[in-house]
Protein backbone atom coordinates (compact mmCIF):
# COMPACT_ATOMS: atom_id res chain seq x y z
CA UNK A 1 0.00 0.00 0.00
CA UNK A 2 1.30 3.51 -0.79
CA UNK A 3 0.10 6.79 0.68
CA UNK A 4 3.48 8.45 1.20
CA UNK A 5 3.56 12.07 0.12
CA UNK A 6 -0.13 12.26 -0.82
CA UNK A 7 -0.87 15.17 1.54
CA UNK A 8 0.97 18.38 0.67
CA UNK A 9 0.51 19.95 4.11
CA UNK A 10 1.99 18.72 7.37
CA UNK A 11 1.99 20.56 10.70
CA UNK A 12 0.80 23.86 9.21
CA UNK A 13 -2.88 23.13 8.55
CA UNK A 14 -5.55 24.05 11.12
CA UNK A 15 -9.29 23.80 11.70
CA UNK A 16 -11.10 27.08 11.11
CA UNK A 17 -13.71 26.24 13.77
CA UNK A 18 -11.82 25.09 16.88
CA UNK A 19 -8.30 26.19 15.93
CA UNK A 20 -6.83 22.72 16.39
CA UNK A 21 -4.46 21.00 14.01
CA UNK A 22 -5.65 18.93 11.08
CA UNK A 23 -3.71 15.71 10.64
CA UNK A 24 -3.41 13.59 7.50
CA UNK A 25 -4.90 10.12 7.57
CA UNK A 26 -6.40 7.57 5.19
CA UNK A 27 -10.00 6.37 4.82
CA UNK A 28 -11.95 3.89 2.71
CA UNK A 29 -10.90 0.62 1.18
CA UNK A 30 -8.79 2.25 -1.51
CA UNK A 31 -8.03 1.25 -5.07
CA UNK A 32 -5.16 -0.20 -7.07
CA UNK A 33 -3.15 2.41 -8.96
CA UNK A 34 -1.27 2.05 -12.26
CA UNK A 35 1.78 0.69 -10.42
CA UNK A 36 -0.27 -2.07 -8.83
CA UNK A 37 -0.17 -0.47 -5.37
CA UNK A 38 -3.19 -0.04 -3.12
CA UNK A 39 -3.98 3.63 -2.56
CA UNK A 40 -6.47 4.90 -0.02
CA UNK A 41 -8.21 8.26 0.06
CA UNK A 42 -6.19 10.74 2.12
CA UNK A 43 -8.03 13.18 4.38
CA UNK A 44 -7.15 15.96 6.78
CA UNK A 45 -8.86 15.24 10.11
CA UNK A 46 -9.62 17.66 12.93
CA UNK A 47 -7.57 16.27 15.81
CA UNK A 48 -9.68 17.91 18.53
CA UNK A 49 -12.92 16.54 17.14
CA UNK A 50 -11.66 13.07 16.27
CA UNK A 51 -10.07 12.66 19.71
CA UNK A 52 -12.89 14.46 21.52
CA UNK A 53 -10.37 16.82 23.08
CA UNK A 54 -12.34 19.99 22.40
CA UNK A 55 -15.77 21.02 21.15
CA UNK A 56 -15.77 21.69 17.40
CA UNK A 57 -18.76 22.58 15.22
CA UNK A 58 -16.91 22.13 11.92
CA UNK A 59 -16.46 19.08 9.69
CA UNK A 60 -14.28 16.33 11.09
CA UNK A 61 -12.62 15.51 7.75
CA UNK A 62 -11.58 17.31 4.57
CA UNK A 63 -10.46 15.54 1.40
CA UNK A 64 -6.77 16.32 0.99
CA UNK A 65 -6.94 16.34 -2.82
CA UNK A 66 -9.38 19.26 -2.73
CA UNK A 67 -7.46 21.22 -0.10
CA UNK A 68 -4.11 20.55 -1.77
CA UNK A 69 -5.43 21.69 -5.16
CA UNK A 70 -6.23 25.14 -3.75
CA UNK A 71 -2.87 25.38 -2.02
CA UNK A 72 -1.06 24.43 -5.23
CA UNK A 73 -2.98 27.10 -7.15
CA UNK A 74 -1.98 29.68 -4.52
CA UNK A 75 1.67 28.67 -4.94
CA UNK A 76 1.40 28.94 -8.71
CA UNK A 77 -0.18 32.36 -8.29
CA UNK A 78 2.75 33.41 -6.12
CA UNK A 79 5.25 32.32 -8.73
CA UNK A 80 3.26 34.00 -11.53
CA UNK A 81 3.14 37.31 -9.64
CA UNK A 82 6.95 37.40 -9.57
CA UNK A 83 7.29 36.89 -13.31
CA UNK A 84 8.47 40.06 -15.02
CA UNK A 85 9.20 41.95 -11.78
CA UNK A 86 12.83 43.21 -11.83
CA UNK A 87 14.84 41.62 -9.04
CA UNK A 88 16.49 44.91 -7.99
CA UNK A 89 13.10 46.64 -7.74
CA UNK A 90 11.72 43.93 -5.46
CA UNK A 91 14.81 43.98 -3.23
CA UNK A 92 14.61 47.77 -2.93
CA UNK A 93 10.93 47.75 -1.99
CA UNK A 94 11.37 44.92 0.52
CA UNK A 95 14.30 46.79 2.09
CA UNK A 96 12.29 50.02 2.41
CA UNK A 97 9.28 48.19 3.87
CA UNK A 98 11.34 46.28 6.41
CA UNK A 99 13.29 49.36 7.50
CA UNK A 100 10.07 51.32 7.91
CA UNK A 101 8.59 48.48 9.96
CA UNK A 102 11.69 48.39 12.16
CA UNK A 103 11.61 52.17 12.66
CA UNK A 104 7.98 52.02 13.77
CA UNK A 105 8.62 49.10 16.14
CA UNK A 106 11.75 50.79 17.52
CA UNK A 107 9.84 54.01 18.16
CA UNK A 108 6.98 52.21 19.89
CA UNK A 109 9.29 50.05 21.99
CA UNK A 110 11.50 53.00 22.96
CA UNK A 111 8.46 54.98 24.05
CA UNK A 112 7.22 52.09 26.17
CA UNK A 113 10.71 51.74 27.66
CA UNK A 114 10.64 55.40 28.69
CA UNK A 115 7.23 54.97 30.30
CA UNK A 116 8.16 51.80 32.17
CA UNK A 117 11.49 53.30 33.31
CA UNK A 118 9.66 56.36 34.67
CA UNK A 119 7.32 54.08 36.64
CA UNK A 120 10.28 52.09 37.98
CA UNK A 121 11.90 55.32 39.17
CA UNK A 122 8.69 56.28 40.98
CA UNK A 123 8.67 52.95 42.81
CA UNK A 124 12.37 53.27 43.65
CA UNK A 125 11.77 56.75 45.05
CA UNK A 126 9.32 55.19 47.49
CA UNK A 127 12.04 53.08 49.14
CA UNK A 128 13.24 55.83 51.51
CA UNK A 129 9.63 56.72 52.33
CA UNK A 130 8.96 53.07 53.06
CA UNK A 131 11.88 52.92 55.50
CA UNK A 132 10.52 55.97 57.36
CA UNK A 133 6.97 54.66 57.32
CA UNK A 134 5.72 57.41 55.01
CA UNK A 135 5.16 55.29 51.87
CA UNK A 136 1.74 54.26 50.65
CA UNK A 137 3.23 50.81 49.97
CA UNK A 138 4.30 48.11 52.38
CA UNK A 139 7.90 46.88 52.10
CA UNK A 140 6.84 43.54 50.58
CA UNK A 141 4.49 45.11 48.05
CA UNK A 142 7.06 47.73 47.02
CA UNK A 143 9.78 45.11 46.62
CA UNK A 144 7.52 43.02 44.41
CA UNK A 145 6.52 46.04 42.29
CA UNK A 146 10.14 47.07 41.78
CA UNK A 147 11.20 43.52 40.79
CA UNK A 148 8.32 43.14 38.33
CA UNK A 149 8.90 46.56 36.76
CA UNK A 150 12.66 46.04 36.56
CA UNK A 151 12.10 42.78 34.68
CA UNK A 152 9.86 44.56 32.17
CA UNK A 153 12.43 47.36 31.72
CA UNK A 154 15.27 44.89 31.14
CA UNK A 155 13.27 42.99 28.53
CA UNK A 156 12.42 46.22 26.71
CA UNK A 157 16.08 47.28 26.75
CA UNK A 158 17.02 44.00 25.07
CA UNK A 159 14.25 44.44 22.51
CA UNK A 160 15.40 47.99 21.70
CA UNK A 161 18.98 46.75 21.30
CA UNK A 162 17.82 43.96 18.99
CA UNK A 163 15.81 46.35 16.81
CA UNK A 164 18.72 48.78 16.60
CA UNK A 165 21.02 45.93 15.54
CA UNK A 166 18.57 44.85 12.85
CA UNK A 167 18.41 48.38 11.47
CA UNK A 168 22.19 48.66 11.49
CA UNK A 169 22.44 45.39 9.55
CA UNK A 170 20.33 46.67 6.67
CA UNK A 171 22.57 45.12 4.02
CA UNK A 172 21.78 41.70 5.46
CA UNK A 173 18.12 42.35 4.61
CA UNK A 174 19.06 42.89 0.97
CA UNK A 175 21.17 39.73 0.89
CA UNK A 176 18.41 37.70 2.56
CA UNK A 177 15.82 38.93 0.05
CA UNK A 178 18.13 38.19 -2.88
CA UNK A 179 18.71 34.66 -1.58
CA UNK A 180 14.98 34.11 -1.15
CA UNK A 181 14.28 35.40 -4.67
CA UNK A 182 16.87 32.98 -6.07
CA UNK A 183 15.17 30.12 -4.23
CA UNK A 184 11.77 31.23 -5.52
CA UNK A 185 13.03 31.26 -9.10
CA UNK A 186 14.40 27.74 -8.69
CA UNK A 187 11.24 26.47 -7.00
CA UNK A 188 9.05 28.05 -9.70
CA UNK A 189 10.93 26.06 -12.35
CA UNK A 190 10.74 22.82 -10.35
CA UNK A 191 7.32 22.95 -8.75
CA UNK A 192 4.94 21.48 -11.34
CA UNK A 193 7.32 18.72 -12.42
CA UNK A 194 8.53 17.77 -8.93
CA UNK A 195 7.38 14.80 -6.86
CA UNK A 196 5.09 15.23 -3.85
CA UNK A 197 7.92 15.22 -1.30
CA UNK A 198 9.63 18.12 -3.08
CA UNK A 199 6.33 20.00 -3.34
CA UNK A 200 5.83 19.51 0.41
CA UNK A 201 9.29 20.96 1.07
CA UNK A 202 8.59 24.01 -1.09
CA UNK A 203 5.16 24.56 0.47
CA UNK A 204 6.61 24.28 4.00
CA UNK A 205 9.15 26.99 3.17
CA UNK A 206 6.54 29.36 1.71
CA UNK A 207 3.41 28.88 3.79
CA UNK A 208 3.15 29.61 7.49
CA UNK A 209 -0.41 28.44 8.03
CA UNK A 210 -3.47 27.12 6.19
CA UNK A 211 -6.85 27.33 7.92
CA UNK A 212 -9.72 25.24 6.55
CA UNK A 213 -13.38 25.82 7.37
CA UNK A 214 -16.74 24.35 6.34
CA UNK A 215 -17.37 24.18 2.57
CA UNK A 216 -13.60 24.14 2.01
CA UNK A 217 -13.06 27.83 2.74
CA UNK A 218 -9.30 28.25 2.94
CA UNK A 219 -7.19 31.02 4.42
CA UNK A 220 -3.58 30.74 3.30
CA UNK A 221 -0.92 32.72 5.16
CA UNK A 222 2.51 32.97 3.58
CA UNK A 223 5.48 33.56 5.86
CA UNK A 224 6.38 37.18 6.63
CA UNK A 225 9.30 37.46 4.20
CA UNK A 226 7.26 35.98 1.35
CA UNK A 227 4.41 38.43 2.11
CA UNK A 228 6.87 41.31 1.83
CA UNK A 229 8.12 40.04 -1.52
CA UNK A 230 4.53 39.67 -2.77
CA UNK A 231 3.72 43.25 -1.79
CA UNK A 232 6.85 44.47 -3.55
CA UNK A 233 6.32 42.51 -6.79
Amino acid sequence: MSNRGKGILSGNIFCGHCGGRLTATTSGRGKINADGLLEKRVCYVCYNQSRKRKECDGPCTYTSARVDAEVIEAIRGLFASLTGSPKDDIMGKVFDEKMNDLRIRLGQTSERLREETAELQIYESEVIKCLTGKSRFSEDVLSRLIDEKAEIVNKLKLEVKSLESQMAAGTETVKSTETKLDYLATWADLFDSSDMETKKMIVANLINRVTVSKDYRLTIEFNVEIERILHAA
